[in-house]
């Protein structure tokens, strides 16, 4: 079972065109499981959420494990597939499906219908049937409903990848698919339109490597010695220094870490919300 992906989403997008392209039609067959070492995830396309590398990411893995293993059959909720030329691959389920991988890594045999334990697992599914579009917003829609929620970054950085890839989706379609309002996605086609403008021939991989932040500063005069590049140096610097002080505490409880802060400095409390909101970049409520 492959999850150890490190693509970027230009890297996994092309990967999944490729398999596409030069891979079989979909199977006829219905299906209500698949073994294990059959499934892939293609997780930089299509999890849009931060994935596994979060305090909270590891600690939802961690108890589906143990809900794996309680269970009498070893086995969660159906993961939803889709078949993508060569593999079948997650659309949603990849924490479900890493929790079962680390489960069966550390030899832990599952129940069969039979009552016997096997090593090889069978993992429930749901297969979804659609293209590589309708599987992106299937995909997307799914991952910013509940479990762990999309963070903002998550949501627009989807949008940003939506508007790049398929200029036929209506801003509605893009607004309502990734909780955002469709004026930020007014702004998005601007902008997509500004980089075509300045860079004709190579625009499509330039967009694509660019999160929605960097895109938004993109053409922005920088200030030398004060610019991004300084406040992104400085900021990874503290960032290196929170974590050799408090390793993941702060992100494990984020209220204790709040208030720290507020009794720090109440009014750099107030101004990391807005800075960590962005009330400028999205003003009106998602269309839902």
């Amino acid at each position: 079972m492959s999850y150890n992906e490190t693509y970027t989403f230009e890297e996994g997008f092309r990967l999944v065109e490729e398999e596409l392209e030069g891979g079989t039609p979909p199977p006829e067959d219905e299906l209500t499981e698949l073994p294990s070492d059959r499934i892939k995830m293609r997780h930089s396309v299509f999890q849009p959420r931060e994935f596994d590398s979060t305090a909270e990411s590891e600690s939802h893995v961690q108890a589906l494990m143990e809900a794996v293993k309680a269970e009498p059959q070893n086995r969660l909720d159906p993961i939803t597939v889709w078949w993508g030329g060569k593999h079948w691959i997650v659309l949603d389920g990849h924490h479900r499906l890493l929790a079962y991988g680390r489960v069966k890594d550390k030899g832990f045999r599952q129940y069969q219908p039979n009552g016997r334990q096997s090593e090889n697992w069978r993992i429930p599914v749901r297969r979804f049937k659609g293209t590589l579009q309708q599987e992106l917003l299937k995909a997307t829609t799914e991952n910013s409903k509940d479990k762990l929620s999309m963070t903002h970054d998550d949501k627009m950085n989807r949008a940003w990848k939506l508007t790049i890839l398929y200029g036929d989706l209506s801003k509605r379609v893009v607004a309502n698919t990734c909780k955002i309002g469709s004026r930020t996605v007014a702004r998005m086609r601007s902008k997509l339109m500004e980089i075509r403008e300045d860079k004709p021939e190579d625009w499509y991989t330039e967009c694509l490597s660019m999160s929605w932040r960097e895109a938004q500063r993109y053409g922005q005069s920088q200030d030398k010695d004060y610019g991004d590049s300084w406040q992104e140096t400085m900021a990874m610097d503290w960032q290196r220094r929170l974590g050799k002080t408090f390793g993941k505490k702060l992100a494990e409880h984020p209220e204790i870490t709040g208030r720290a802060i507020e009794l720090y400095s109440e009014r750099l409390a107030e101004e990391l919300g807005h800075f960590l909101y962005h009330p400028d970049d999205d003003l009106e409520e998602p269309d839902f």
